[in-house]
């Protein structure tokens, strides 16, 4: 068995988005009671540069100190970089926190499924150059125009933006020390999914064959924005605070989907003694990748298309799997708001990581054979493919899957919610 079987079978043919749409479940994680005041308070705008050249020296402390705590968790995927205290700009930053060096940082308000835009239509090829609009679900931003936001539009609008420009072709820059892909889209070296899928809780057989599987950057990820957060709220930067917040939400969802808390959901040792009798490896790695593909993205719009139906008219009470997004405690009370993130990174990954054989399963039940079971189908390229086909499916096939939706979205939503108390959680630096 060759590491490069194993590799190619985490690989999908697009960027691997969690949730297909962020804005959305940050919307419904808040939709309680107890948020609503907060998230109606209108916060100014403050440019970018403003709040680096104010916090410069601060700033350069928090990189320092952050780099210390890399080198603590035994990470060999980073080079220290350090903040330019004499030139505090946008560039300098994205340097510091090793980020795609054309990062634009817009000014812009996402628009809900069913809004009318009240200022300029902003492309989303303006937003991300390398994202591409799709049919069945509404993509839709404005320019901000007030110069303030709410809460609500900045935690919604931004916790969408990492998959914007940020971790865009981060592996030809050396000065970052990211070295290698470890796992990413076949034969694209711009892949980011090393960022936003970390593989904690893989077998041994995969560990041992594929020992990078387990080199996954979402933990760092969340610690440097967790810390910009953090101190953008005790230094008095409130619309920075929710904004890096925000972006700190973006991962932790990520993690609550199992597609990317497991590499290989169906693996068992059945798995790999098909493999071993195999007469054709390479075709069953190439039909082991496409079945994966489709699951995952079926998945997507399984959940997109829930998640945008209330907004649309005649507006309706959420499927009840949506509603799991709010339910239950507000947090996770085991987690230490003021500690590092690594602990509910590890809870978050850890149960999702366990929901991906049965959400595999049910995806399989749900969408059937041809779909699902199919190699030689491929739902990018289907001229009938149809998202809203699936919700006219009878309840009992569905039953399963809306089950582990449920279970997913009810993890995403309190994780959202911690994540966010834990980055207010500070103290004036």
């Amino acid at each position: 068995m060759k590491p490069t079987f194993l590799l190619i079978c985490f690989l999908f043919s697009k960027n691997l988005f969690a949730w297909s749409g962020h804005f959305l479940v940050t919307d419904r994680a808040f939709s309680l009671p107890e948020y609503e005041t907060y998230l109606k308070t209108e916060l100014e705008v403050e440019p970018f540069e403003t709040f680096l050249s104010n916090e410069k020296e601060g700033l350069t402390k928090l990189f320092s100190d952050y780099y210390l705590w890399l080198g603590s968790t035994g990470s060999k995927r980073f080079t220290p970089v350090v903040f330019d205290i004499n030139n505090p700009s946008r560039v300098a930053f994205l340097s510091a926190a090793r980020l795609y060096p054309g990062t634009h940082l817009r000014d812009i308000r996402r628009l809900f499924p069913g809004d009318v835009a009240e200022a300029a239509p902003v492309s989303l090829a303006t937003v991300s150059p390398w994202e591409r609009l799709d049919k069945n679900f509404s993509i839709i931003f404005e320019t901000n125009k007030k110069r303030a936001m709410s809460v609500r539009s900045i935690l919604t609008t931004y916790s969408d933006e990492p998959d914007w420009e940020i971790d865009y072709d981060l592996w030809k820059y050396p000065q970052y020390g990211y070295g290698t892909k470890p796992y990413g889209k076949v034969n694209d070296d711009t892949s980011g999914a090393a960022f936003h899928m970390q593989f904690a809780h893989e077998g041994w057989i995969i560990r041992k064959f594929v020992p990078t599987i387990g080199d996954g950057l979402v933990v760092d990820r969340l610690e440097l924005f967790l810390r910009l957060s953090r101190y953008a709220f005790a230094s008095n930067h409130p619309y920075w605070g929710n904004r890096f917040a925000a972006w700190a939400i973006h991962y932790i969802q990520d993690m609550a989907q199992p597609y990317h808390a497991k590499a290989v959901p169906s693996e068992s040792l059945w798995y790999y003694f098909k493999f071993g009798i195999s007469s054709d490896k390479a075709k069953f790695v190439s039909d082991t990748t496409q079945l994966l593909g489709n699951r995952h993205y079926l998945y997507e719009d399984y959940i997109r298309g829930m998640l945008e139906q209330p907004y649309l008219p005649p507006k309706s009470a959420p499927a009840s799997p949506i509603q799991s997004i709010s339910k239950g405690p507000l947090v996770f009370e085991k987690i230490k708001l003021e500690g590092d993130v690594k602990p509910l990174f590890d809870l978050v990954s850890t149960v999702s990581a366990k929901e991906a054989h049965a959400l595999d399963s049910a995806i399989q039940k749900a969408y059937g054979q041809r779909m699902t079971q199919d190699p030689t189908y491929d739902m990018e390229k289907d001229p009938q493919y149809d998202n809203q086909q699936i919700y006219k499916a009878p309840a009992t096939t569905l039953s399963d899957l809306d089950q582990e939706a449920a279970k997913n979205l009810e993890l995403a939503g309190r994780a959202t919610r911690t994540l966010l108390k834990m980055c207010q959680t500070a103290t004036r630096p």
